[in-house]
């Protein structure tokens, strides 16, 4: 019998009499279900400030109402990430800890990370809106390409390329 599942189950019970027999019963016992009440704290990064596709980490703290269920994945900006965990809960204290391995965007600029719902071990999701921000750095606009087009005697032309691939600035003045 599985006391944290609910459900009906049969228990069959055999007691010895003093006449050394035996009597043996079958009752039902019913295990109700038990709301599951969870709190997602601590939420922090490794780094937040980032170079384009580094590695870096998310960790966070647990605290449920059911101590015998762990968090078995994480859902963050709409993708499912498998957790570790990094502390066990003591008989005091329920709280337990978990990482998740992330990989920085491939585009500079403020992100957010943002835990939207963790999977428990039993399939329980439960939605979460916590989040943290990091910053990836940004690559500076580069000018390439640079051809004279005409020299006078008071101008000079010039055709150029102008790479701004993360947005760095606003409009070229020369």
């Amino acid at each position: 019998m599985d006391t944290y599942k609910p459900g009906l189950y049969t228990v069959k019970a055999t007691v010895e009499l003093s006449d050394k027999s035996n009597l043996e019963k079958e009752f039902f016992v019913r295990v109700e279900p038990t709301v599951l009440n969870l709190a997602v704290n601590d939420v922090r990064v490794s780094k937040d400030i980032l170079e384009k596709n580094e590695e870096f980490n998310l960790s966070f703290s647990v605290k449920s109402s059911k101590s015998y269920l762990e968090v078995a994945s994480v859902n963050i900006n709409n993708k499912d990430y498998t957790v570790k965990k990094t502390s066990s809960s003591s008989f005091l204290r329920k709280s337990n800890k978990y990482e998740v391995d992330l990989v920085a965007p491939s585009k500079g600029g403020l992100e957010k990370i943002q835990i939207k719902s963790v999977t428990m071990s039993d399939g329980t999701i439960v939605d979460v809106d916590k989040n943290v921000e990091v910053e990836v750095l940004r690559e500076e606009a580069q000018i390439t390409d640079v051809a004279i087009k005409n020299i006078s005697n008071e101008n000079i032309s010039l055709e150029y390329k102008l790479e701004d691939i993360d947005d760095t600035i606003e409009k070229a003045v020369f």
